[in-house]
């Protein structure tokens, strides 16, 4: 039996009459339509919601994120309201599937079209098969099957995973924009020092970006490949660091020392990173950045305005750098139909001393 036919065979083990399959386009099993066509056509039956389910764990499991970012994302939000069909015994499996593919289609950037992950989610195995760590905690202000409860009157239905905050970045937050945040835990410097253990093994090319922790018991850890383009590790990389974390922490844990049911995360930087301001110009000078700056520091009531640039060259006793035009859509002129700048953009310069630099990214066309 062919890996294709393996797979459909495995798909045809959750057939509903909303699965539509289409054709088979080489050996991969490459399912885009019927996998799309699943989401968007399935009903609210319990049975139609975790066919496509099924679906979204092969997908994953083989690594076909181009076929996740076939889904409209409107069909995923809409799943969520779906899950309340789906019965108990299996809602904390669905949710947690459910959420990593969303969290691939819709939060982290995948830019297929240049063979590059720029941020990755990747859950440590047995978490994914089991959900033991964050689905089944029995504690006060929790149940039994994994809900967290706000108050007596009010409760608030999850995934089982406590969402990174969706504040406007900024350096050292412990998310897109690096740096450590322990948020006071008592097991949170353990932990720390338990990463940074981990990641000896993996030699000078890999850094810790950013580590936070947080009083409900959850881990995101986010890794940086020096010696690659966007800083991200291979998922290899990412599914091997998150195994051997996650059996110190069990380690550890027995003894003890820190909570033996810790929820990990690890993950490479976001596309939405912010780059520290000169440390890390000279790293991403060959690549194009959106610059939010301020012009003109004598006027108190300056604006802030932004840009894409590339670097043109830092000067580090004046702590200034000097930026000029990226050739990208942004700064073509939308009448010249694809033409690149022309000579008066290629020459125009900016020169913005560092404090004028309020924040700094990787553009993504």
């Amino acid at each position: 039996m062919s890996q294709a036919e393996q797979i459909e065979y495995q798909f045809s083990i959750f057939h509903q009459p909303c699965w539509r399959w289409g054709n088979l386009r080489d050996e991969k099993g490459d399912l885009v339509l019927a996998y799309v066509h699943g989401f968007g056509v399935c009903t609210n039956t319990a049975a139609d919601i975790l066919a496509p389910l099924q679906g979204l764990r092969i997908c994953l499991a083989k690594g076909w994120f181009d076929i996740i970012m076939e889904v409209d994302s409107q069909v995923i939000v809409n799943w969520y309201k779906n899950m309340a069909s789906v019965p108990w015994s299996q809602q904390a499996s669905c949710f947690e599937i459910l959420r990593l593919g969303a969290l691939l289609r819709l939060r982290w950037a995948i830019l297929i079209e240049k063979e590059m992950v720029l941020h990755m989610n990747y859950l440590n195995q047995e978490t994914l098969k089991s959900g033991a760590s964050f689905f089944n905690k029995t504690s006060e202000g929790e149940t039994s099957d994994g809900w967290e409860e706000e108050d007596e009157t009010e409760s608030e239905i999850g995934d089982g995973w406590e969402e990174e905050d969706e504040t406007e970045s900024e350096i050292g937050d412990g998310g897109d924009g690096g740096g450590v945040v322990l948020r006071d835990v008592p097991w949170g410097e353990h932990t720390l020092s338990l990463a940074r253990e981990v990641l000896l093994q993996f030699g000078d090319d890999m850094k810790l970006f950013a580590f936070k922790t947080t009083p409900r018991g959850y881990i995101y850890v986010r890794l940086d490949k020096i010696s690659n383009m966007y800083g991200c590790p291979s998922m290899e990389e990412i599914a091997n660091y998150s195994k051997l974390y996650k059996k110190r922490l069990e380690e550890v844990g027995e003894t003890g020392q820190i909570p033996d049911d810790l929820a990990l995360e690890v993950s490479s930087p976001s596309a939405e990173r912010v780059l520290k301001v000169p440390e890390d110009l000279d790293r991403f000078k060959d690549m194009p950045m959106r610059v939010l700056y301020v012009e003109g520091e004598s006027d108190p009531k300056h604006l802030q305005k932004d840009g894409v640039f590339l670097l043109d060259s830092i000067k580090t006793e004046s702590e200034h750098c000097v930026w000029k035009l990226a050739n990208v859509k942004e700064n073509r002129d939308p009448l010249s139909k694809g033409k690149p700048l022309n000579r008066k953009q290629k020459d125009w310069r900016l020169t913005l001393p560092y404090p004028l630099l309020k924040k700094v990214t990787l553009y993504l066309s």
